[in-house]
């Protein structure tokens, strides 16, 4: 059965670029909604598309994300972070993909967050992210978490000023 045209034209690279930069967008709703959207491609969608989502820059702009409903880009990071393409090899069946080693994110984040992103629903990922955490299976702070954003804007910013001129740079 081929896959649905709404849903290829989507997870075309032009638009899964869009909806990953929504969140550069400073509108919460629009962040919302193509967050859910995004959601529901990696769901159900097409795993060559999925494994090239880190080349929308999304992974950057989440973890830039200064939004107040984390929750919903914490449930697109959980469900596409290990589904990537940028460490596999021509042996990519023989990887273990519960191995944080294998997720988009561990150049990005500590390994326990990765972990706990893992192993956790994303409301509690989102939470723990947000405020203190001294659990022995997620050291975080708000400072970190200030620290990586200032990062991950530094990085992006560049990006973010053409696309704030140009919405199709």
């Amino acid at each position: 059965v081929p896959t649905p045209r709404v849903r290829r034209e989507l997870l075309a690279a032009p638009n899964l670029a869009l909806l990953a930069q929504t969140l550069l967008a400073e509108h919460p709703d629009a962040a919302d909604e193509a967050m859910q959207v995004l959601w529901t491609l990696v769901e159900s969608g097409d795993a060559g598309a999925v494994g090239r989502l880190y080349k929308t820059g999304f992974f950057f702009f989440a973890l830039a994300y200064q939004g107040p409903r984390l929750e919903v880009v914490a449930k697109a990071l959980k469900a596409s972070h290990m589904r990537q393409d940028w460490y596999r090899g021509k042996d990519a069946d023989s990887l273990d993909a519960t191995d944080p080693a294998n997720s988009v994110l561990i150049e990005l984040l500590p390994e326990s967050l990765v972990c706990f992103l893992q192993r956790h629903p994303p409301e509690e990922f989102a939470k723990m992210f947000l405020a203190d955490s001294d659990s022995p299976e997620a050291l975080w702070r708000h400072s970190m978490r200030a620290r990586l954003a200032s990062a991950m804007q530094a990085h992006i910013a560049g990006f973010a000023a053409r696309v704030r001129e140009d919405v199709l740079a």
